[in-house]
């Protein structure tokens, strides 16, 4: 009952993740620059340091909504491939294909909705945001791997 509990709780955050994507892509040209510029001023104290006083823009602070809105995604995805794989015994080199796709399919979900309000879309973009799933992606599965590493480790001792 656990294990399936986590498995719902996993497609709820995913589903949970994409409504908070698709909702800000509904968002036309003036409410998304207004969205963006207030993002801007709560995280300008930390962009400055990394990339300099004013070298950046609302474009830029889109750019990187995007990337780790589409991250998040490839982080749960992830962890909703090792969960299945644990669960119910499928294979991770089965399931990465089809988790990946559907990666790719919100990037590209996302970017047909900003067709219809009037923001444009970009190939570009679906790129970036796949980029944001395999980063996000790897990066919760190599943490996850250590941790199990450790955990077995732990195990032996």
């Amino acid at each position: 009952m656990k294990s399936c509990f986590i498995t719902i709780l996993l497609i709820l955050l995913i589903a949970i993740n994409l409504t908070f994507i698709w909702c800000n892509s509904l968002l036309d040209q003036t409410q998304s620059g207004q969205v963006s510029s207030e993002v801007t001023e709560v995280i300008r104290p930390i962009l400055e340091p990394i990339i300099g006083e004013d070298n950046y823009s609302g474009g830029i602070v889109r750019k990187l909504a995007h990337f780790v809105e589409f991250g998040v995604l490839g982080g749960l995805l992830s962890l909703l491939m090792n969960r299945l794989h644990l669960t119910r015994g499928l294979s991770r080199l089965l399931l990465l294909p089809y988790l990946l796709t559907s990666g790719l399919l919100a990037a590209m979900i996302d970017e047909t909705i900003q067709i219809y309000t009037n923001r444009g879309s970009q190939v570009l973009d679906v790129w970036l945001d796949f980029s944001g799933v395999i980063v996000g992606f790897a990066l919760t599965h190599a943490v996850t791997m250590a941790i199990l590493i450790i955990i077995r480790k732990k195990k032996q001792i």
